[in-house]
């Protein structure tokens, strides 16, 4: 994926950058290996939403709780991706895969197209 300004921006201010930078070379083959395509928009929201994630964890805190069911309509395929960003980066509540799973929904229903 192209580094575009944004999200050279995002790596910049990021307070865990080289974390960041390898999360994010992970994501690239991740999302290879489904084959989704974010676009420049997606990809710079996702990696700005996995900065925060990777705050969250270093801190160990917690996001809001999150009603699973409001994610009835996210595909398994988008669920199991965020399940294994989730895991890849650790100490994060379950909340954390049910937000994160609407980007990579997002993105897949945008390569589907």
């Amino acid at each position: 994926m192209k580094v575009t300004k944004q999200i050279e921006t995002i790596l910049e201010a990021s307070t865990c950058r080289e974390q960041l930078e390898e999360t994010f070379e992970w994501l690239e083959l991740l999302l290879d290996q489904y084959k989704i395509q974010p676009d420049e928009l997606q990809l710079t929201m996702l990696l700005n939403h996995v900065d925060a994630m990777l705050v969250r964890s270093l801190n160990s805190e917690e996001m809001m709780r999150v009603d699973p069911q409001l994610f009835a309509e996210v595909s398994p395929e988008a669920l199991q991706i965020s399940t294994e960003v989730v895991q890849k980066i650790g100490n994060l509540s379950e909340a954390e895969k049910f937000i994160l799973s609407i980007h990579f929904e997002a993105a897949r229903i945008n390569t589907n197209k």
